[in-house]
């Protein structure tokens, strides 16, 4: 049986982590990257779980110039997609992170 708090990584072009307890792992990427202003794209239904509520005001006293946008959906449109990429262009971001399910990360590739 696998330990509840295992932490897995998959490296591929990207470095991708997943697992319960690898949202703690965020932070130090981030600053291991140098983004100063990531833009966070994730959909309403996540953003409100109490997990990624902490985790964004963790990032945003850890960071700064850290941008939302929640408006994902499922088989997202491309003025979705055009949506996202505008806000995080708004913000001035340098760096973009998905959090959530397919929708989300296709977004978050695509900006």
């Amino acid at each position: 049986m696998l330990a509840r708090n295992t932490v897995w990584q998959f490296s591929t072009a990207a470095n991708i982590r997943f697992g319960r307890g690898s949202h703690t792992l965020l932070v130090a990427e981030i600053q291991r990257l140098g983004i100063e202003r990531p833009l966070i794209i994730v959909d309403q239904t996540i953003a409100e779980l109490p997990m990624i509520s902490e985790l964004f005001r963790t990032l945003k006293s850890s960071i700064g110039g850290v941008s939302i946008y929640d408006e994902c959906v499922p088989e997202p449109s491309v003025a979705i997609a055009e949506a996202a990429i505008a806000h995080g262009r708004a913000a001035g971001s340098d760096g973009v992170i998905g959090i959530g399910g397919g929708s989300n990360l296709d977004v978050a590739k695509i900006a």
